[in-house]
């Protein structure tokens, strides 16, 4: 079975951009396309983190894997 974090390790591999839903803490959740996916491999407080250019607001932000909802390559 390919868990979320392996598929945005072949993303990082193949360099290509990634559709996600991404339900942030307290807020609804909303569709994004991130690219320059970088995978953070250590645990930090309860989970896994990534960092990626996000396009939806044009800037690198920080996303916590077990907060993205679906995945879809773009």
């Amino acid at each position: 079975m390919i868990t979320r974090l392996d598929y945005l390790k072949d993303a990082v591999n193949n360099k290509s951009q990634v559709l996600i839903r991404y339900k942030p803490k307290g807020r609804p959740s909303s569709k994004r396309v991130i690219s320059n996916v970088k995978v953070t491999t250590f645990r930090r407080k309860n989970g896994y983190y990534i960092t990626a250019c996000c396009h939806k607001v044009n800037a690198d932000m920080t996303f916590k894997v077990s907060r993205i909802r679906s995945i879809d390559g773009n």
